[in-house]
């Protein structure tokens, strides 16, 4: 008999597995993000300081960077009482600051030779200033046929007269 011979001993296969990942440190847990509505009474100040000079809401929140629309500026404005007493203060000069600048306008108008605007922009401005003299005068009238007076008949019906006449439609 003959004695086989004994293979050579294999060298281990080399675990390409990666090792196990080891525990990393919990991350911290996010910091709550804020309300819109939050965003807007901590950045409120800003916004209406923008908004006096004559910017618009949606501007003065894109140039503030922040992450809500005019809307939302709206919306929480008129909810509190302490904001709307500072949005109105900020609306009355705001108005006022708009009319100087519209009768600078007005003045530039006319020295440059351009007389009919410069005229149309005062009135306009006389009449939102003034509106008891200057602004249009909104009349409503009531006229019965043919541009007459109105008629009014009243008479008094019995209760069956007053059926009879709901069911025939008013005759």
């Amino acid at each position: 008999m003959t004695a086989r011979k004994k293979a050579p001993a294999r060298k281990p296969a080399k675990d390409i597995r990666k090792p196990p990942a080891q525990a990393a440190a919990p991350a911290p847990p996010p910091a709550p993000e804020k309300t819109r509505s939050e965003v807007v009474r901590e950045n409120i100040d800003a916004i209406l300081a923008l908004w006096s000079q004559g910017m618009s809401v949606r501007a003065a929140v894109k140039k503030l960077e922040l992450p809500i629309e005019s809307n939302d500026v709206h919306s929480v404005v008129w909810t509190s009482e302490e904001l709307i007493g500072k949005w109105r203060a900020v609306s009355e000069y705001r108005a006022q600051a708009l009319i100087e600048a519209a009768a600078d306008n007005a003045q530039l108008c006319a020295a440059s030779g351009d007389f009919k605007a410069a005229g149309e922009l005062q009135l306009k401005l006389a009449a939102k200033t003034a509106p008891r003299l200057y602004g249009d005068k909104a009349t409503v009238e009531h006229v019965g046929p043919h541009g007459g007076p109105i008629q009014s008949v009243t008479g008094v019906m019995s209760p069956e007269e007053a059926y009879r006449r709901m069911l025939g439609g008013g005759k």
